[in-house]
């Protein structure tokens, strides 16, 4: 829950200025989903993988929006 705030913000900044996102908020929202079952599952690396995957894509979202 502590990137939804930020994903949130980025969402809104792309729909009041008209900016294609892109396939980026996909992507954190499947990571998200992803995350959940081996949070739950306790798989620590694998989990970490997503989870950084998931914080790439806010960042890719942040560069599109910048450019």
């Amino acid at each position: 829950m502590e990137s939804f705030p930020v994903f949130v913000a980025l969402d809104l900044a792309f729909i009041t200025t008209r900016h294609p996102a892109g396939v980026w908020p996909l992507l954190w929202i499947a990571a998200r989903i992803a995350y959940l079952p081996l949070y739950l599952a306790g798989v620590p690396y694998l989990r970490s993988i997503i989870w950084s995957i998931s914080i790439a894509a806010l960042v890719a979202m942040l560069i599109r929006l910048a450019l």
